[in-house]
């Protein structure tokens, strides 16, 4: 397993702690009432259509689907979520307590600079 903000070019799918990556299609994370997370990043190798949504600001949008990026132990993640648009060939799924079998490729999401609640989520991904 990689180190928390380590990249390795052989994914789909990088989290990134401290900035984007040059040449990849990146989402900003921010939840403002997470100390931190101000240069927190999602990236693709391509562009896929990813968005991040604080406070609701896809999920009933119908021309996308959205995966909620819930963390339990952290109040102000209840309402955010992953959303790619609703014909995409990619399938996320977000865990808040490991990674997910072995049909699913996943990364961690984590800074260490933020809650420890944050250290065993993971962002995973399938494509059909």
């Amino acid at each position: 397993m990689l180190e928390p903000g380590t990249i390795s070019w052989d994914d789909n799918y990088l989290w990134t702690n401290s900035d984007i990556i040059n040449g990849w299609w990146c989402v900003r994370m921010l939840e403002p009432g997470t100390i931190s997370w101000d240069d927190n990043y999602l990236c693709t190798n391509r562009d896929i259509g990813l968005v991040f949504s604080c406070n609701n600001g896809y999920q009933c949008n119908p021309n996308f689907k959205c995966t909620s990026t819930l963390e339990p132990a952290v109040e102000w993640w209840y309402d955010n979520a992953l959303c790619l648009p609703i014909g995409s060939n990619v399938e996320l799924a977000w865990s808040y307590c490991g990674s997910r079998g072995a049909d699913w490729k996943c990364e961690l999401v984590y800074d260490p600079a933020s809650s420890s609640a944050f250290n065993d989520d993971y962002i995973c991904w399938k494509e059909h």
